[in-house]
């Protein structure tokens, strides 16, 4: 059941990664994995998604990261 989704899967370490990667392959269409916030607004300025699936703690220098990419992409 591949959808046609694209995907931007975060997670604060790569080795996080590797018990869902397979599952989301099968589930949408393109995958792309960020470790850490940089990687991912990285990512997020270079295409564009339809789903975000974020995995990060919230300690004070996360905060305002969505709106680090809401600011990237306004609308």
């Amino acid at each position: 059941m591949n959808t046609k989704k694209n995907v931007l899967y975060i997670k604060e370490e790569r080795s996080a990664f590797d018990p869902y990667s397979p599952m989301f392959a099968m589930l949408f269409n393109k995958v792309d994995r960020a470790a850490g916030k940089e990687k991912a607004l990285e990512l997020f300025g270079k295409s564009k998604y339809d789903v975000i699936i974020a995995d990060l703690s919230v300690e004070p220098e996360r905060a305002g990261f969505l709106k680090e990419m809401e600011d990237q992409r306004p609308g």
